[in-house]
């Protein structure tokens, strides 16, 4: 619908609400138990998602915030596996860690 309304503003008509179709005249109010249950425990996932990402989105810019204050740049985490890197436009970023090259004495 929002392409349809852009493309009638471009055109110098405006969209009212008056103008938009209606709900669907066969909308039923009552749906079947299952997916009911479905719906209540998609919608409650997806709110949890929604936050447990703003937590994220808190945490990762408490930890840039430290970081930069500590004149940090790069963290290993994972047990060395992967760094944590400050890159230049303040954001995070993990790699893997490159592990040193062992010369082989044997040679």
């Amino acid at each position: 619908m929002a392409k349809k309304r852009t493309a009638m503003k471009k055109a110098g008509r405006t969209v009212t609400r008056s103008e938009q179709p209606a709900l669907d005249p066969d909308w039923e109010e009552q749906i079947p138990e299952p997916v009911g249950a479905a719906v209540d425990d998609y919608v409650k996932h997806m709110r949890a998602k929604n936050k447990a990402a703003e937590k994220v989105r808190n945490a990762k810019e408490v930890c840039i915030e430290r970081m930069l204050g500590h004149d940090i740049k790069t963290v290993r985490i994972d047990e060395g596996e992967k760094v944590l890197t400050i890159d230049t436009k303040h954001s995070l970023k993990t790699s893997k860690a490159k592990k040193p090259d062992v010369l082989d004495d044997a040679e």
